[in-house]
This record gives C-alpha cells, structure tokens and sequence, in this order.
C-alpha cells in the first residue's frame, strides 16, 4: 500500500486505557487467532477489502442444501415460498450469521468474535472463563461469524477502545476530521457516500479505504463496496434466519427496533428479544438502556437490505464503549458481547427467527 494515504492523519493519536491480552482486535490479531484455532468451524475469505486486507468468514454447522429456484423477492411474490428457501431437512438449523466491525473502531464487538471463536473451539473465552450454556446454543444453528467486516477502518483507528476517552472524542475517531479541522460528525459523515476524501484529513473508523461507509452502502442501483456486495450475497446465498449487527455508541447497551418497512411481527419479535436482552444484562449490573419500542424511522441501511435479501430477523445491536461520561470495564464490555450472543442463540431456539412462519411474510401481490 502507499505510505501516505487519504483520511489517514490521526490528529489527535490518544490513548486509551491499555487493552488486555484477552483484547485482539487488530486485523492481524484476528486473522491469526481465527487461522491458528479454527478446527471445528472453517475459515474462508470473504472478499478483500477496498484497502486489500482479508475479510474473513468463519463457518460453523451443517451446510443447508436447497433446490432454490428464485430469490427472495421473487419467492415473497409467487406462491412456493420454497422457490427461494428450498426443502428443509428433518435436521434443518436456523442459519445466524453474527456480523462484526462494519465500523472500524466500534472494537467491542470485534474482541467478541475472538473470544466466541475460542468458546465454540474450546469452551472457554481468552480469560479462561467457561461459557458452557453459549456452547451448547451455539450447536444448534448453522453459525456463520464475520469478525471484521472493515479491516480498513480497524487499521486506520488503530486505538484498541475508546475506554477512558470522551464522546468527542469517540465521535473523532467514528467519523473523522475535515482537512479545515472540523469534526465530520455522525450526520456529517452520511451527507456523502463516499467521503471525498481529497477533503479529509482523518476519515475515522467508519469507512473503508474508499471513504464507502458500508451501513449505507445498499443502493438498490448497486453497491460501491466490494465489501457490501459480499456481505448481501452471503445473506441471500446462505438462506440467512437471523443476522446479529454488532455496533457501539456512547449510552448503555440495547438491540434498536427492526429495520423500517418489514411486516409488523418482525418489530414484535425483536421487541420481546430485547426484552429479554435487557432483563439479562441488568439482572448482571451491565447497565442497559430502556428497550425502544415502535418503529422506527423510513431510513434504509444494511440491517433493511439484509432483511429484504433472505427475509432473516435483522437485528442491530448497540454496545458502550466505555468513554468517560459513561464508563465501563473491558470485562464489562466483552461480557456484554458474549451475554448479547447466548440471549440471541436462546431466543432463537425457543422462538425460531422467523416470526410465525406460516404467516404470509412477503404481502403476496
């Protein structure tokens, strides 16, 4: 790559608390612990990235062979669902794929890939802590786990959290700084698509090399990522029931109401997933904000593109970062991951992702 790149310039280079061995989160390290630990699951590249570093997939599961003869879209509109899920075998397992680091310093969610890698190998987590329940759980489905999503905006950020640094500062390093010394900011940063990065200084942790934010990246007219396109034909491909969207912010951990325009069972049953979450998390001190009920806005982002691509629950998950106006521990924060993963597993066995599954998902027309 060339030593001096576009959006590069970290103004500021803090630093924050100094992150445990139980804490991988740079592309390196995660592409070493999944290569030197995976056994039992398989490893495979996703695609590369804008910046050219690996996007890694790991499987877990029996495969789901289908005589898919139509996409989603398609299948919804005709009347044989099976035309796009196929014949379903008496050992069928939801698919779940658990989506982490689409934003390159949200790093909670990437140190919890790692550690549920060793716990699905191993049974333990780096700290050598069990997670026996999380196991049994997680061989129920077909997993499939993409830790690092934006390689690129990992290695740009290169801070391992935001533990002990401000808002401001989480938003520097999120969104980024214009070339004027202005912070880009959350909205900001989602006027262009991509950044002109020819204007930026430091383009932060949300996009790729490309200045391509991927949230946003879904444009029905198609996609300027290499990475997004992977993403969604992983999504339709695997027949996918549910995907976990791992992201953080600066408030308490909750999972945000379905994406904008699916059926009304879909709100429900994220809702009563969120429920459950939060009762989880405070019945362990993990502070978690109130559940959001209600639909939300008419935005339409990743989450809505997956659940539109293979009608999977598609779920957006919020975690603290532990910035100072409200602090939290590492081990706080990769319990929160690892706590967030079994509750999803565990609603998914005793309540299937797809809401009722013999209702008309798709508004037949």
């Amino acid at each position: 790559m060339a030593k001096t790149r576009p959006g590069w310039e970290d103004v500021r280079q803090l630093t924050p608390e100094p992150a445990p061995s139980w804490w991988p989160v740079s592309p390196t390290q995660v592409t070493r612990h999944f290569r030197d630990h995976t056994h039992k699951g398989s490893l495979e590249r996703l695609c590369r990235s804008a910046g050219g570093r690996d996007v890694w997939l790991y499987r877990l599961g029996k495969g789901k062979p289908t005589a898919r003869t139509a996409n989603y879209s398609a299948a919804m509109g005709s009347s044989d669902k099976a035309s796009y899920f196929g014949k379903q075998r008496k050992d069928y397992r939801q698919t779940l794929l658990v989506l982490c680091g689409v934003h390159g310093m949200e790093t909670e969610a990437v140190a919890g890939a790692v550690n549920l890698l060793h716990i699905l190998e191993s049974g333990r987590d780096l700290r050598g802590r069990r997670w026996p329940e999380l196991k049994k759980l997680a061989s129920k489905f077909r997993l499939l786990l993409v830790p690092l999503a934006n390689p690129d905006g990992r290695a740009r950020t290169r801070i391992p959290s935001l533990i002990g640094l401000t808002t401001d500062d989480l938003t520097y390093y999120g969104q980024g700084m214009w070339k004027t010394g202005e912070i880009i900011g959350w909205s900001g940063s989602k006027r262009f698509l991509p950044l002109p990065l020819e204007k930026v200084r430091f383009s932060g942790g949300y996009p790729n090399d490309d200045g391509v934010n991927l949230m946003h990246d879904v444009s029905p007219a198609g996609h300027k990522a290499r990475e997004t396109t992977a993403l969604l034909r992983l999504v339709e491909d695997e027949i996918v029931d549910a995907c976990l969207n791992m992201h953080g912010h600066q408030r308490g951990p909750l999972i945000l109401p379905h994406a904008a325009a699916a059926p009304d069972a879909y709100f429900d049953h994220t809702t009563e997933l969120a429920e459950r979450l939060q009762s989880r998390l405070q019945d362990d001190g993990l502070r978690p904000m109130e559940v959001m009920r209600g639909r939300r806005g008419l935005g339409y982002n990743l989450p809505s593109a997956m659940h539109f691509t293979s009608g999977c629950l598609s779920l957006t998950f919020e975690t603290p970062q532990g910035v100072q106006e409200n602090p939290y521990t590492y081990d706080e924060l990769l319990d929160i991951q690892l706590l967030t993963f079994e509750e999803t597993m565990r609603f998914g066995v005793e309540c299937r992702f797809r809401p009722d599954e013999s209702s008309d998902e798709g508004g037949r027309k």
